[in-house]
């Protein structure tokens, strides 16, 4: 009880005499001062509090107790008000109870595979609130690996509150073989083309380099005659046919684009938000168009699902204007040209290329991308024997 201390201030003739009367009695003094001639102010232990005023008084001083300050009043203060207690245990136990449920899930790298995972995750009833002790982690990699065969890798992970799903896409090995395991097939064009030269591993060649092909026609039959035998045999044809063949693609970009002026005019507006409930703390201005800028901030950490959103709107005015044609034509023909290098293959060799440009009503350029290719258009189909 020594750090427990209560404080008096002591009035009257020899005040000295008194605190030296005070030492011999075992009364210990902390932070003794003098305020005046015949008035000085100390602190005892509460436990000697009472001793300390019936020694003054015995000796015609007078005694006056002060307001409590350090651990002691914070003693008194927690006395007061002691259903805090209770109210700050019962918020502990919500926060510990809270902590056993996942209250947010991350997909990171799914990229075009996010709705997959979304779709795997609610299949398993995986979702915001199910307790950690549920989530069996190594299940849903496995699980994914399994149902996203075109993944080279997924980690699932929690992090605090929330479930954090890595996946890393991988790049399916292409089919070098030509064939169908192991099955008797033929080889036949994937596109129009121009045959420029054909190699033949297993089978028949049924072009040669000049012919102009069709999609679907057989360039390698599966066929070939055993030795010492005059009949044909069905087996796997396997072989490469580079051929010349042309991609068109078309790109449009509108001649006029809007551009949002600036006003002036700004507005900001607060949000608490949690998994359940929002809570605006501003009213959100009513401009009939706006820049939104939204900042999150997270007041709990990755363990309190609680965050402060603040939003930052800015009024624009819309107007509209005429872009210089040199900008449509680049902007048009780049992106039509980007839909060629998506339709080609790594393999693929562009020998020549052109682009068209046209307008239509003066609202929209059209751009019209052509390129010849050298190209692999064999492809394995299974072999129909009649």
């Amino acid at each position: 009880m020594k750090y427990i201390r209560k404080r008096y201030e002591i009035r009257g003739l020899g005040v000295e005499r008194l605190l030296e009367g005070l030492q011999k009695s075992g009364i210990v003094l902390y932070d003794v001062q003098r305020i005046r001639a015949h008035c000085v102010r100390f602190s005892v232990a509460a436990g000697q509090s009472d001793q300390a005023e019936a020694y003054a008084s015995d000796h015609g001083f007078a005694c006056k107790e002060l307001p409590n300050t350090g651990l002691m009043r914070a003693v008194r203060q927690i006395k007061k008000r002691w259903i805090l207690f209770p109210m700050v245990g019962l918020a502990a136990a919500a926060l510990v109870f809270s902590l056993q449920f996942v209250w947010q899930i991350q997909i990171d790298g799914a990229g075009i595979y996010s709705g997959e995972v979304q779709q795997y995750l609610k299949e398993e009833h995986i979702r915001p609130g199910i307790s950690k002790r549920k989530i069996d982690l190594r299940s849903i990699s496995d699980g994914l690996l399994y149902r996203l065969p075109r993944i080279a890798w997924a980690t699932a992970e929690i992090q605090g509150i929330s479930l954090r799903i890595s996946v890393i896409p991988g790049i399916p090995a292409p089919d070098l073989s030509a064939s169908i395991g192991g099955r008797p097939c033929d080889i036949v064009a994937a596109c129009d083309g121009i045959i420029q030269r054909i190699d033949v591993y297993a089978g028949t060649a049924a072009v040669k380099p000049g012919d102009t092909v069709k999609r679907g026609q057989v360039l390698i039959r599966g066929r070939e005659r055993g030795a010492g035998d005059e009949s044909d045999h069905a087996v796997p044809a396997r072989g490469q046919a580079l051929a010349h063949t042309w991609l068109h693609a078309q790109a449009a970009v509108s001649a006029a684009e809007t551009l949002s002026i600036p006003t002036g005019r700004t507005a900001a507006q607060k949000c608490l938000r949690t998994p359940w409930h929002t809570y605006s703390m501003d009213v959100e201005p009513e401009y009939l168009t706006c820049d939104t800028e939204v900042s999150v901030l997270p007041i709990g950490g990755v363990w309190i699902p609680l965050w402060l959103e603040r939003k930052t709107y800015t009024e624009v005015a819309l107007e509209r204007y005429r872009r210089p044609l040199t900008d449509l034509q680049a902007e048009s023909g780049l992106a039509a040209m980007q839909k060629i290098y998506s339709l080609c293959d790594s393999k693929d060799e562009i020998i020549d290329k052109t682009i068209n440009f046209s307008m239509i009503e003066g609202e929209t350029v059209i751009a019209d991308a052509y390129a010849e290719l050298l190209t692999e258009i064999g492809r394995a189909v299974p072999q129909t024997l009649n």
